[in-house]
């Protein structure tokens, strides 16, 4: 019996070294536009050249950088304030180049608009978080809705790509 095991193990070990050496084998070419049905994905960070060979390599189509640069209080740093899409449009820009579909998390904390509520302080989390200086300390659902709503529309319209300025239809979920 366990000699047949190891034999079970073995085969299944070189089926699976042959299989990987025949995928690796075979290459794909980049994109210039990735079939938005595809439901493959990468979850992911900063993306160097190897990174961006798997994805290519994979087939995928999406990537959802984490943290991903939709966060209300990196773009907006103030109430009424301006707000500021270059990190975004870095971000944005270097997906589309690569052919790669963004499904991006938006981050509904900037610390201007959580302080503003009453008990501000049951929001906080801990200096030690793993997100502490990416992202507001404080996490709370907005505290100004509407304010927190322009910059979501605003959002929408630069990166909806239709050149219309209309309210799209989205869900807010958090």
């Amino acid at each position: 019996m366990h000699i047949y095991k190891m034999y079970k193990i073995s085969l299944s070990i070189i089926t699976l070294v042959i299989t990987l050496g025949l995928m690796i084998g075979h290459q794909v070419h980049a994109r210039n536009q990735v079939d938005p049905n595809n439901a493959i994905g990468f979850l992911g960070g900063n993306y160097n050249k190897q990174n961006w060979e798997v994805f290519t390599y994979s087939g995928a189509g999406w990537v959802r950088p984490h943290l991903g640069p939709a966060r209300w209080g990196k773009i907006q740093t103030k109430k009424n304030g301006r707000y500021n899409w270059k990190a975004m449009d870095r971000v944005v820009k270097k997906h589309q180049k690569k052919g790669a579909n963004l499904l991006i998390t938006i981050w509904p904390y900037a610390t201007w608009d959580q302080k503003k509520r009453k008990n501000a302080e049951t929001c906080k989390v801990s200096e030690q978080d793993v997100f502490a200086g990416e992202l507001s300390l404080y996490r709370c659902n907005p505290n100004d809705w509407k304010e927190y709503r322009a910059w979501v529309i605003a959002m929408v319209e630069r990166y909806d790509g239709d050149g219309e300025k209309r309210h799209e239809r989205f869900t807010v979920w958090g």
